[in-house]
C-alpha cells in the first residue's frame, strides 16, 4: 500500500510562513482499478489545538490548482503553526484529518493524501488507521464546536460519518458486510479479530452510534397522507440516509438519525425527506417518528406511520 501522508514536523517561524505554501495532493482509491485524481475534495485547514498564543482565526479554504485540479494549496501564515487539515469527499469516500502540521524551514510543503472508497477492500492495518482518523475527526467537531453539548457534537459527528463508519470491516456487524471484508475478517487471527472488534465497539460509542446502528439496514412497509389521501412508502433505512419508494418511483431520506428524547420519554427516528430528487418538481421536508415501545413500528409527522419488515439482526442473504 503506498503511503497515505508524508509531512515535515519542523516549526516555522513567522517570516518563512509569509513565503512558503502547502500544497495538499489528493488522491482516491476506487473498489477497483488504478489510484484516481480527486478534484472535487472539500478540504480545509484550521488552528491546531496544540498553537501557542494569538487569537482564533476562523477555518481556512485551500486555493485550488487550474492546472492540476487535485492539488490544493494553502498559505500557513493564514492561520499560523502548527495548524491541522481536513479532507473529504462529500459521498462514499472515508475521510481524512492531518494533525499538527509544521513546514520545513527554507521550503515549501507537499503533503499526499489517498481517500479510500467505502466499497475498497481495506484489510485489518488499514482499518485500524483509519478508526484512528474517525477519532481525530471526531476530536476536530469538538473543536470548532466549543461549549455544545455532547449530545451534539455526537449528533454532528453521526451525520457527518456514520456512513463512513458503516462501511468499516467490523466484526461485530460481520453477517452485514460484503463477502470481500468477511473473507479478509475470517483470515485474521482471534486476537487481532478481537481488537478490531474492540476498537469498532469503543468507535461507535464514542459517536454514540449504536441505536441508529440497530436500524441499519432495515425496511419498513409505511404510510402517509397528503391532501386527505393515504400514500403507501416502503422505506429503506441505509445509514444516515435512505430511501422510499411510492409507485415504482425512488425518492431519498437525508440526515437519517436515531435518538432518545428525554422530553418524550421515547426513542424517534429524524430526518429529511426529498421527494422527485433532482427534478424541477422536487419537494422537501423533515420527518420525526416516534418509535413503538417494541421498536417495531412508528408513528409521526409528516403524518407517516410504518411497520418494521426486516431489520439488521436478519441475514442479508
Amino acid at each position: 500500500m503506498k503511503t497515505l501522508l508524508a509531512c515535515g514536523v519542523v516549526l516555522m517561524s513567522p517570516a518563512m510562513a509569509q513565503t512558503q505554501t502547502i500544497e495538499i495532493v489528493v488522491q482516491g482509491v476506487p473498489p477497483s482499478g488504478p489510484v484516481i485524481p480527486v478534484t472535487d475534495a472539500i478540504v480545509r485547514a484550521s488552528q491546531s489545538p496544540n498553537q501557542q498564543g494569538g487569537s482564533p482565526r476562523p477555518p481556512v479554504i485551500p486555493v485550488q490548482s487550474t492546472s492540476d485540479p487535485n492539488v490544493y494549496t494553502l498559505s500557513p501564515a493564514a492561520l499560523g503553526s502548527p495548524i491541522d487539515i481536513t479532507i473529504r469527499r462529500s459521498r462514499d469516500y472515508h475521510s481524512w484529518v492531518v494533525n499538527d502540521i509544521f513546514l520545513s524551514p527554507g521550503r515549501d510543503q507537499r503533503i499526499e493524501v489517498q481517500l479510500f472508497h467505502f466499497g475498497y477492500p481495506i484489510r485489518a492495518p488499514q482499518c485500524f488507521a483509519l478508526k484512528t482518523q474517525y477519532e481525530r475527526l471526531y476530536r476536530k467537531i469538538e473543536q470548532l464546536n466549543p461549549g455544545r453539548p455532547t449530545t451534539e457534537i455526537q449528533r454532528m459527528a453521526r451525520l457527518e460519518y456514520g456512513d463512513a463508519l458503516f462501511a468499516l470491516p467490523n466484526p461485530n456487524r460481520e453477517h452485514l458486510q460484503s463477502q470481500q471484508t468477511r473473507r479478509m475478517l475470517a483470515e485474521m487471527r482471534d486476537e487481532q479479530r478481537g481488537e478490531l472488534g474492540a476498537m469498532m465497539g469503543d468507535l461507535f460509542k464514542l459517536y454514540r452510534l449504536d441505536r441508529l446502528a440497530d436500524f441499519v439496514p432495515s425496511e419498513w412497509d409505511t404510510n402517509y397522507v397528503v391532501n386527505g389521501q393515504r400514500v403507501g412508502a416502503k422505506v429503506r433505512l441505509l445509514g444516515t440516509h435512505g430511501t422510499y419508494q411510492v409507485n415504482g418511483e425512488t425518492h431519498r431520506l437525508e440526515e437519517v438519525d436515531v435518538a432518545y428524547s428525554e422530553r418524550d420519554e421515547a426513542f424517534f427516528i429524524t430526518g429529511k425527506f426529498r421527494f422527485k430528487p433532482d427534478t424541477p418538481n422536487e419537494s422537501t421536508g423533515s420527518f420525526r417518528w416516534r418509535l413503538s415501545g417494541e421498536e417495531n413500528s412508528f408513528q409521526g409527522t409528516p403524518q407517516w406511520s410504518g411497520r418494521l419488515i426486516r431489520g439488521p439482526w436478519d441475514d442479508p442473504n
